[in-house]
């Protein structure tokens, strides 16, 4: 299966929407539906700062790290969810993050 962007070999297929992508055609395309429904629901304006709550997970780390790549001013909030040793390996994984975020 080829990515619908390019040549390379696809990574993700969607088959809801007919489409698959590589890796970086797919974080471009993640980016792009993030940035169009922030603009589209007006949920805040490019000077405002956000607090982005973060489970350590990669949903949330991806948020976060999208919103730093479009210029936005995002702060995050760990969250622990109780989950005896995922908990605890979540929490690394956010403050890992957060210090090569400040690295950049």
């Amino acid at each position: 299966m080829r990515c619908r962007k390019c040549p390379k070999q696809a990574v993700l297929g969607m088959p809801r929407h007919n489409t698959a992508f590589c890796g970086p055609c797919l974080t471009e395309f993640v980016r792009t539906q993030v940035q169009r429904a922030i603009k589209s629901q007006a949920m805040f304006a490019a000077e405002d700062r956000i607090l982005v709550a973060v489970s350590g997970g990669k949903d949330s780390l991806t948020l976060w790290e999208i919103l730093l790549k479009l210029g936005y001013r995002a702060d995050a909030l760990y969250v622990d969810l109780g989950i005896a040793g995922y908990s605890e390996r979540s929490h690394e994984k956010v403050k890992r993050f957060a210090h090569d975020v400040a690295e950049s």
